[in-house]
């Protein structure tokens, strides 16, 4: 209600508040979304249902090769060989390039 006073202020250049019949269509809905979010469970249990899905879906948004800009492609295609090349030598399996 604040901001919307507010809003109302800057706009009409004067101090007139929200009259007090408005409350219900500001607090109605505000109270309606928080109790939507309990009966669908807590932020926790969301955060992990999506970390949970993102891991086992492997071609979610994220997990697909970034096209680099040409200035860059040289210095990390150089990386990624010594990356590899470390790895190697350590006998694990090289990374797979994250960039194209």
């Amino acid at each position: 209600m604040g901001a919307v006073s507010i809003g109302r202020m800057m706009i009409l250049k004067q101090f007139s508040p929200l009259p007090l019949s408005y409350v219900p269509y500001v607090l109605v809905p505000f109270l309606v979304t928080y109790q939507a979010d309990f009966a669908y469970g807590t932020k926790c249990d969301r955060i992990n249902r999506m970390a949970t899905a993102i891991r086992e879906e492997e071609d979610f948004w994220f997990n697909e090769p970034l096209e680099l800009p040409e200035i860059l492609k040289e210095p990390y295609f150089k990386m990624m060989e010594e990356t590899n090349k470390q790895l190697k030598d350590m006998n694990k399996p090289p990374e797979k390039h994250w960039a194209k």
